[in-house]
């Protein structure tokens, strides 16, 4: 495809890029809404931290939408929406398995689950930036279990 067809089809180079996010996206939720099949809710999220460590055959390791979040949101206002858009359903999705996880017994009740989640959700994020380094996948790993063992507390 030569790069005025590009152009042709998607606009222009930003428009290109926000349509491999939404697609990215849309890959991201696909995997993401298997977390919920577990009847236990630690297994949904040791699930979720699974795949953010250790991703999806032929995918690189790391996550589109913080990169995006951390390179463009400040000062792209596209870039911003589509990443809080896209923190906001993740977060929304661990409280809601953090909910089921107090609610059978899994989870400490005396804290509140959306902060719970917030917390849990913060983890997520930097074990998607560490992925991308060095860090051995055992430690992150333990990183995971130490999140998840917040939570029985």
């Amino acid at each position: 495809m030569h790069r005025r067809s590009l152009y042709d089809t998607f606009g222009d180079k930003h428009q290109l890029f926000l349509q491999a996010v939404d697609v990215y996206r849309s890959f991201v939720k696909r995997n993401l809404d298997q977390v919920r099949k577990p009847e236990s809710a630690k297994q949904g999220l040791r699930l979720m931290s699974d795949f953010i460590i250790d991703g999806a055959e032929g995918f690189p390791p790391g996550c589109l939408v913080v990169n995006m979040a951390a390179e463009l949101a400040l000062r792209d206002p596209d870039a911003e929406m589509k990443a809080a858009e896209s923190f906001e359903r993740m977060e929304n999705l661990i409280t809601e398995l953090i909910r089921k996880g107090q609610e059978n017994g899994e989870f400490v009740t005396s804290r509140d689950a959306g902060e719970l989640a917030a917390h849990f959700h913060s983890t997520m994020l930097g074990l998607r930036v560490l992925v991308r380094t060095s860090a051995s996948k055992e430690k992150l790993h333990r990183i995971a279990e130490n999140a998840i063992a917040v939570l029985e507390r």
